[in-house]
């Protein structure tokens, strides 16, 4: 419908996504080889503009961007699993991310990449346990499937984790 020039009606536009990816871009922005199977997001300033609303009551409320959403669909329809994991936990959250059918999501995390290592670690664990398992262990070693390593910081890397960087300016 294209707008009018009287003032008296409304003027109405069809809002269409200022951008569209064919799903082979998304498949070459993978990589070769294993390449890039998952992105991790949070919420809040991702698939929201960052305001959180507050009503009388205490309840929050939150402007989730259509656009968004439908990146994480383009991305899943690329082959790239979008991961959500946010440090808040809310009904609209949940809401948000159920609606957009997205299987993977941490909520209420207090240390993100800690949640990231683990999703990881746990996927690493599903893996390598497929892999190794009848009658998939029967194909998967002549077609080249290894175990996977998991992620670990070591010691010393998890101790400089606890410690702020210097900053000059």
């Amino acid at each position: 419908m294209s707008a009018s020039s009287n003032p008296t009606q409304p003027v109405v536009r069809e809002l269409q996504p200022a951008l569209s990816f064919p799903p082979e871009l998304l498949l070459k922005a993978q990589g070769p080889g294993l390449g890039l199977k998952a992105a991790i997001f949070d919420v809040d300033g991702v698939l929201t503009d960052g305001r959180i609303y507050i009503g009388e009551q205490g309840e929050d409320f939150k402007a989730f961007a259509t656009l968004d959403g439908h990146g994480m669909k383009l991305l899943a329809q690329g082959g790239i699993v979008p991961i959500v994991i946010t440090g808040r936990d809310s009904p609209a959250v949940r809401r948000r991310i159920a609606d957009l059918g997205l299987p993977h999501a941490v909520y209420g995390a207090k240390n993100k990449l800690a949640a990231a290592r683990r999703f990881f670690n746990n996927a690493v664990a599903d893996y390598n346990g497929a892999i190794q398992s009848f009658p998939a262990v029967l194909v998967a070693g002549p077609l080249g499937f290894k175990p996977r390593e998991f992620f670990d910081l070591g010691e010393a890397d998890r101790a400089a984790l606890g410690t702020a960087p210097a900053v000059s300016f």
